[in-house]
């Protein structure tokens, strides 16, 4: 019997249209990317396999320090091969890690280095360095009461299994979902046992409802690692939580002439404030003769509003929920509806060589889409020139 693996990811793409994951997930075919002009450098996604790494090095030291840690992974995905993955031990410290980040960074491309400050506003081991201070210190009060259980748990569990018409026939096909998650932590204060996943975003903005129904897969990867967790004694998730930073660094205060906070940059949290007012910023005053011109002093009604939850929310934000069973029902439900319609468009897929089209606006980001224009014309079986259209078979 064939076993076929589904991710959250996958199925989800699948919803958004079953050609696009047949060209991903069947055809194996990618973008290309890394061109010249900088665009497509995957500055988030890298970034956000660093913040990751880190977050998992940070929680395996405290979980080991607590005697709390039950699990970390053999390997963990960052951008430093064509594989993606080192193994954990190599990255496992922290003094590891910063050098791994360091001898990464210092090996790319002069113009690569370009294209990351200005998406990051620092480069990415300055960024990381500053982020990392300033995410320990936003949850230094929460994390005395956190104790990892589990870091990069990797989990697998069956969906349903499809048998071939014929009873006494071989074949059929095995649906099985697997996930990771980033972080397990038994909470001390709540006497709870809890999924964590970490979100790393150029801006953090409002959360909206549509984001809240986002966030609820983490239910589905609660009841995928449940029986993992059991196995390794840990018991049973009781609540699932996300933990959003923003990346992109603050902007640095601008005076105006006559030595008022200019309101044109305002995009700066407290640290970057008091760090910028140590430095005695100077301003040349609005009369010629210079008189007007003075030393720039903190004020205390910026550093009080800038230590305001609400403005500490635009840099970071967590949020904790119950775990509901009519939550990991519904998702349970939506996989099982996507694997079974994908079941069908991979045996389409396999005869026709297509998979349906979802035409809508979807069509406009997709990166398969000239493919995908060219096979409406020409028919799935032409011949196409898949790097004029930016795309690669994946070797």
């Amino acid at each position: 019997m064939e076993t076929i693996y589904l991710s959250y990811s996958s199925t989800s793409q699948f919803r958004t249209c079953p050609a696009q994951w047949a060209y991903k997930r069947l055809d194996r075919i990618e973008k290309i990317e890394d061109d010249r002009e900088g665009r497509d450098i995957p500055v988030e996604r890298d970034f956000g396999s660093w913040w990751h790494a880190l977050r998992a090095v940070d929680a395996a030291a405290r979980g080991t320090e607590r005697g709390s840690l039950l699990y970390t992974p053999d390997e963990i995905s960052l951008p430093v091969n064509t594989e993606g993955k080192v193994p954990f031990a190599e990255v496992g410290t922290r003094d590891l890690l910063w050098q791994r980040l360091l001898d990464w960074w210092t090996h790319l491309p002069i113009w690569v280095q370009g294209v990351w400050v200005e998406r990051l506003g620092q480069d990415p081991v300055q960024r990381l360095v500053e982020l990392d201070a300033r995410w320990a210190e936003q949850w230094s009060a929460e994390l005395d009461f956190e104790d990892p259980v589990a870091v990069e748990l990797r989990w697998e569990r069956e969906l349903f299994v499809e048998r071939p018409d014929d009873a006494q026939g071989e074949g059929g096909l095995r649906y099985v979902l697997v996930g990771f998650i980033d972080e397990v932590y038994r909470d001390s204060k709540r006497s709870v046992l809890v999924t964590r996943d970490y979100k790393i975003h150029r801006a953090l903005g409002r959360i909206s409802r549509v984001d809240e129904m986002l966030d609820s897969q983490l239910s589905l990867y609660a009841w995928g690692a449940a029986r993992r967790l059991s196995e390794l004694g840990a018991g049973r998730v009781q609540a699932t939580a996300y933990d959003r930073t923003r990346m992109v660094a603050p902007k640095i205060p601008v005076l105006t002439k006559a030595g008022k906070l200019a309101k044109s940059t305002t995009d700066y949290d407290v640290a970057t404030y008091c760090r910028w007012c140590d430095t005695a910023p100077e301003y040349p005053g609005l009369k010629k003769d210079g008189s007007g011109a003075g030393v720039y002093e903190a004020e205390q009604s910026v550093i009080d509003r800038l230590s305001t939850p609400a403005e500490r929310a635009n840099w970071f934000t967590r949020s904790l929920t119950p775990l509901s069973g009519h939550t990991v029902r519904a998702h349970l439900q939506a996989a099982l509806d996507s694997a079974r319609a994908m079941s069908a468009a991979r045996e389409r897929h396999q005869t026709t060589a297509g998979a349906p089209r979802n035409f809508g606006r979807a069509c406009s980001w997709c990166d398969f889409a000239p493919l995908c224009q060219a096979q409406l014309v020409g028919g799935p079986n032409g011949q196409y020139d898949l790097e004029s259209m930016g795309l690669r078979a994946k070797a």
